[in-house]
């Protein structure tokens, strides 16, 4: 020991396995005001949202580009009618890309899928980074989003939600 330690390093390393699974899930949620999304706090009620994650691989085990996920709801009341219009918001996320998909410890309730993709609400568009889950055994969906160059493992989510799905199914190959 000549006394010249450095101090210990803490560092991750994280492993994705490509194992080709295949994930339909597809439903509706029912979002409450305490949920960390947009328009949600002014609504009196629950908020019905639709979100779709399909991924497929080719024969290079590649994400095929028909794989995505996409996200919407609308808050408001009496939107049809300008003058009665109250807290009338629309909210979608589209997946441009899927990156990769893995399942917690290759079983086959729940996938993990994380992507890029527009993030629009009341015609604003930005471009963001998702990650999220479908389990089948608790019949849920969690979605996490980050800003456009955020890392999943290591930022905090601009916004997240996770919920039971009201009408629904969630299928893994």
């Amino acid at each position: 020991n000549a006394g010249n330690w450095s101090q210990p390093v803490e560092d991750y390393l994280i492993v994705y396995e490509n194992a080709k699974y295949k994930v339909l899930a597809q439903g509706q949620i029912l979002l409450g005001k305490d949920i960390n999304l947009p328009f949600l706090e002014a609504q009196s009620g629950p908020t019905k949202a639709r979100f779709g994650l399909l991924v497929h691989y080719d024969k290079n085990n590649i994400v095929t580009q028909n794989s995505g996920l996409n996200f919407k709801y609308k808050t408001g009341i009496k939107c049809g009618n300008p003058k009665k219009a109250t807290n009338c918001h629309t909210f979608s996320i589209n997946s441009s890309s899927i990156d990769w998909v893995t399942s917690d410890n290759g079983i086959k309730t729940k996938a993990i899928a994380q992507g890029k993709a527009a993030m629009m609400f009341d015609q604003q568009n930005s471009n963001i980074v998702f990650r999220a889950t479908v389990d089948s055994v608790t019949n849920s969906f969690d979605l996490k989003i980050y800003k456009q160059n955020g890392n999943p493992d290591r930022d905090t989510p601009l916004y997240n939600l996770k919920s039971n799905i009201n009408k629904g199914t969630i299928k893994i190959k």
